[in-house]
């Protein structure tokens, strides 16, 4: 059949032309069973076509430069290994989460408060908490970028309890080890935070002990809470676990009977006799603006609104079935 015999739709851009160039792309179309530059199918084609790819990119902005602080062991740390006291007023270390003082994070809440009590809080040395020597470099802005991760954790066991929980740098892990390695009171444990729900958690500190220990030592819930929650952990090992978290954040970890005032974010502002925070909790504001950034800092900026803590921080309700029980 020829082409003139064939009828072209209304509207068709080729009626009426007897351009050579015109003539050859009407048979093109014609041989894809009579397509006109007016059809739906073709339109839609040309709209994907001309339509741009956005195409987003996570572009990570270098830090500041700045000169690598020298590592130095202290000698209260080495007498620590050796006897498992703490020497009073030691300047080898200091609560863990006064060591973000000079981050984002700490602009949110009072970092003393969120402190644990002197019988079970968790201590980070000065090598650890400081890698840059800011004075030289001239740093003055917030020390996000230069947080070291948390991974090796110096504890004195009594009785096979935790009595003390201290970390420490990969530099004073490595020269304490033979010293440790030898210790009765003393051991040394490798953890790293729970960021995936397919990985155990290590918070128990049961992974890997120097030396080896056939029981794994007793870790008071305070402790494993301000680990997870200073290492930045995105998981909860269960529903108990959940609720001493909120505890001692001033979280509501179910919904407000009558009489109890909660804030849209979850921070309890009033609780039977307890004007704020919860049972175990000694905040007087909402914590969870600093939990939030802290965590980003801790996962360099990584959205992690999809795990468990993200949904806590964004104010929703765990259940016993979101731990897997």
């Amino acid at each position: 059949m020829s082409t003139a015999c064939r009828a072209y739709p209304a509207g068709s851009l080729f009626a009426g032309s007897d351009h050579a160039d015109i003539k050859r792309i009407e048979q093109r179309c014609l041989d894809f069973e009579n397509l006109s530059f007016l059809s739906t199918a073709l339109q839609e084609e040309q709209e994907r076509e001309l339509s741009p790819d956005i195409e987003q990119e996570r572009q990570v902005q270098s830090p500041a430069s700045a000169r690598a602080r020298k590592h130095r062991l202290h000698p209260d740390l080495v007498r620590f290994v050796a006897t498992s006291i703490f020497p009073p007023g030691s300047q080898a270390w200091q609560p863990a989460f006064s060591t973000l003082s000079d981050t984002t994070a700490a602009t949110y809440i009072d970092l003393a408060e969120f402190n644990g009590d002197s019988n079970h809080e968790l201590l980070a040395t000065v090598d650890f908490a400081r890698t840059i020597e800011t004075g030289k470099s001239g740093l003055t802005a917030h020390m996000d970028a230069y947080q070291r991760p948390v991974q090796w954790v110096l504890t004195a066991i009594r009785d096979g309890a935790i009595v003390h929980m201290l970390v420490v740098s990969p530099f004073e892990a490595q020269e304490l080890y033979s010293r440790v390695h030898t210790s009765d009171t003393v051991a040394l444990h490798l953890y790293a935070p729970r960021c995936n729900s397919g990985f155990r958690s290590l918070d128990r500190l049961d992974f890997y002990t120097v030396p080896h220990q056939v029981a794994a030592p007793m870790v008071h819930p305070r402790l494993v809470v301000q680990l997870n929650l200073f290492a930045g952990q995105l998981y909860i090992n269960d529903y108990e676990d959940f609720e001493y978290l909120c505890g001692y954040s001033g979280l509501a970890a179910e919904v407000a009977p009558e009489g109890w005032e909660v804030a849209a974010d979850g921070f309890i502002l009033k609780r039977g006799q307890k004007e704020v925070g919860g049972a175990n909790s000694r905040l007087a504001k909402s914590p969870v603006k600093f939990l939030q950034t802290l965590m980003a800092v801790r996962r360099d900026g990584e959205v992690f609104s999809e795990t468990q803590m993200g949904a806590l921080l964004d104010g929703k309700l765990l259940r016993a079935e979101d731990f897997g029980e």
